[in-house]
């Protein structure tokens, strides 16, 4: 069951913080603690990062589930 998804075009430098902003609500709207959606921020900052850096732009796609491999909560993310 899909909780939260958002995508973020990634173009240019000055929109990798709206890709970890939107990774971190998703985080939150799990009630991820601080310390995990750190986490989360670092690896969307990081996701971001590349694309840009490696494929010259692109979508970081991030999707906030109910239940991932019979956990409760999850995070999904992924490059378009």
């Amino acid at each position: 069951m899909e909780v939260a998804s958002v995508s973020v075009l990634v173009a240019e430098s000055s929109e990798l913080a709206a890709a970890r902003r939107a990774a971190v609500s998703c985080a939150h709207r799990l009630e991820f603690d601080d310390t995990d959606a750190g986490r989360v921020a670092l690896v969307a900052t990081e996701m971001a990062t590349n694309v840009l850096k490696h494929a010259g732009g692109g979508e970081l796609v991030v999707r906030a589930t109910a239940e991932v491999h019979g956990q409760i909560g999850g995070l999904v993310g992924g490059l378009r």
